[in-house]
């Protein structure tokens, strides 16, 4: 109980921004972003940006697939001499990647897809966690 609630203290703090400065997040510290909100990685010159959802194929939860789907996400990574797009997966590879000082990996994506309902791009939650390289 005690990691879930720190979880949602942090979620809480990531989402309250909306202006100024990025929240800075930890190294090996899960955290969440919204489509279009930027972190800053503690101890690094780096950011993070959630820029969008390229590809939703992921199995609906009220359908049986034979195949799990895959969600794309867009990031950005950006430090003083290097600003990097790149896309991370929920099942395909990559999951993960290094840039710079820091080894981004995405550890998931909600809400889950429902059959017959589109999710909106506002509504998506990218969960990641980022470690030193």
């Amino acid at each position: 109980m005690h990691h879930a609630a720190l979880r949602l203290a942090v979620v809480g703090v990531i989402f309250a921004r909306c202006g100024g400065s990025p929240t800075e997040v930890k190294l090996d510290q899960e955290f969440e972003l919204t489509p279009g909100a930027t972190v800053r990685v503690a101890g690094t010159n780096q950011t993070v940006t959630f820029e969008s959802v390229t590809e939703d194929s992921r199995c609906p939860t009220d359908v049986t697939c034979v195949w799990a789907g895959n969600a794309r996400v867009r990031l950005r990574v950006r430090a003083a001499d290097r600003d990097s797009s790149l896309g991370l997966n929920t099942t395909l590879e990559p999951r993960a990647a290094t840039i710079g000082a820091v080894r981004l990996e995405l550890k998931g994506l909600t809400p889950v897809r429902r059959a017959g309902s589109p999710i909106p791009g506002a509504s998506y939650r990218a969960r990641l966690v980022v470690t030193g390289s």
